[in-house]
């Protein structure tokens, strides 16, 4: 029997994060707008065209106002019926902020999120070696009669940030203390 210390983390691109909730944080203010006048509750899916984070507060408020404004008005349109209502397919989009949306009032349930397809692109080797340069600090915490130290990394939660493609890595050319790495 061996006595196995095992470190976890998750992969996230800091930069990529920030920028997903950002458009998150968008959307979910458009949907508490949408909430104190309407009562109707939508499912809204939308991907907006490459969006800049900005300090601005005004220019915030104005991306919130323009979300809200384009589910308003959908919803406005339909309101006497069921409906679900998406963008086409391969067009220029929806406005300069929005490339896509999918409403959908069928359901019976509130859900308004960002959505998207995107290149897994693959893992960055420098900042691959860097999270597991900053998990190895942690291994000073364990009982020194632990036989070996493991790294489980989580990958992959269905946002960009996440998902990268280890196709061809290597970690066996990895310098680490730990002694695998999943």
């Amino acid at each position: 029997d061996r006595l196995v210390s095992i470190e976890h983390t998750r992969l996230l691109n800091p930069e990529l994060q920030e920028k997903e909730q950002y458009k998150d944080k968008i959307i979910k203010k458009a949907q508490k707008i949408f909430e104190k006048k309407h009562r109707e509750k939508l499912y809204v899916l939308m991907t907006f065209h490459e969006i800049k984070l900005q300090g601005e507060r005004n220019k915030e408020e104005e991306y919130i106002n323009h979300v809200f404004e384009i589910v308003e008005r959908i919803y406005l349109n339909n309101k006497d019926f069921e409906f679900h209502i998406s963008s086409k397919l391969n067009s220029p989009g929806v406005s300069n902020l929005i490339e896509r949306i999918d409403i959908n009032n069928s359901l019976n349930f509130n859900l308004w999120q960002h959505f998207g397809a995107y290149i897994v692109e693959s893992i960055d080797q420098k900042w691959f070696t860097n999270v597991i340069q900053k998990k190895e600090k942690d291994i000073i915490h364990y009982d020194e009669k632990v036989d070996e130290h493991w790294l489980l990394l989580v990958s992959d939660f269905g946002i960009k940030a996440s998902t990268k493609c280890f196709y061809g890595f290597d970690f066996s050319k990895i310098n680490t203390k730990f002694d695998r790495i999943y």
